[in-house]
């Protein structure tokens, strides 16, 4: 481009090599795109990952495993450029997953009270409990700015990350539009070149900003089945067992609004996480074994 003169000011078609390549086939240009592949992007995945397990003995069983990763790849429709080289939409950084089953060691058969008669036994034996717990680091997610359209007439728009961010989830906010979380602060100014606000800056023109700079926030789950084993005869047995989800009632929040600025839900978190995020249910069973 010419001294003073931006790619986004000067118009599309003149900025495509072989618009005007062949004018006695095309005098006004190509009536399509000009689409290439080619293997030049590439993925990686990096991860610590243990695992701790307690095989079935003494009416205990455990495992527990933590995973320490970062997988990164090219944005799939911008792949060719270098800054979309970031961190891919599923990478959790940690997670942490226990999951458990422990039989109460009273009743018949058991460690302690094992000559009970079968009344005390009904009312005291048979306990089993399975708890599920899982706690993972947020998703990325990229933050945007409202100007990118005087900066950019293709491609994503994403503000520049250029220093800490300042993240909030430890408390539930109701305004008068209706609940939200407000994750990250906003401005309602649009931001200036130069201009940076909460570790955001304005993109240079012509150029991209930060992809997947910013975490979500994080995951936590607790899941609790109960079980209570009764033995009608020595080959009819039966389970009642109730399963919790959620137990704590926790709420799995969703991604945020990613706008740093312009107001309105910017920062701000309106839903929960989708597909996987539900408040406290509780289901029954019946199960009768012979």
């Amino acid at each position: 481009t010419s001294a003073g003169q931006t790619n986004c000011n000067v118009p599309r078609d003149q900025r495509r090599p072989l618009f005007n390549a062949y004018p006695s086939l095309y005098p006004t240009g190509f009536a399509n795109d000009v689409t290439y592949f080619g293997n030049l992007s590439s993925s990686n995945y990096n991860a610590l990952q243990t695992r701790l397990e307690k095989r079935f003995t003494g009416g205990l069983q455990f495992q527990a495993s933590y995973t320490y990763a970062k997988a990164m790849n090219f944005d799939q429709d911008y792949y060719v450029n270098q800054p979309h080289y970031g961190l891919v939409d599923f990478n959790r950084k940690h997670a942490f997953i226990l999951s458990s089953v422990y039989e109460l060691p009273f009743g018949r058969g058991r460690k302690y009270l094992n000559n009970m008669n079968r009344v005390a036994d009904f009312l005291v034996g048979g306990f089993q409990f399975s708890p599920t717990v899982t706690w993972q680091s947020g998703l990325p997610f990229s933050v945007s700015y409202s100007q990118c359209n005087q900066d950019i007439d293709v491609g994503p728009c994403w503000a520049a990350k250029t220093g800490s961010v300042k993240t909030n989830v430890s408390s539930l906010q109701t305004p008068a539009s209706g609940p939200f979380v407000q994750y990250f602060q906003a401005t309602s100014a649009p931001l200036q070149h130069g201009q940076s606000f909460n570790g955001y800056s304005r993109p240079a023109a012509d150029t991209f900003g930060s992809r997947n700079s910013l975490y979500g926030p994080r995951y936590f789950n607790t899941d609790l089945a109960a079980a209570k084993n009764f033995a009608i005869t020595e080959r009819v047995k039966a389970q009642f067992r109730m399963e919790i989800f959620n137990l704590f009632n926790h709420p799995q929040l969703g991604l945020p609004n990613g706008c740093i600025d312009g107001g309105g839900s910017c920062g701000h978190i309106t839903s929960l996480l989708g597909n996987v995020a539900a408040m406290r249910n509780i289901q029954f069973a019946l199960r009768f074994d012979f």
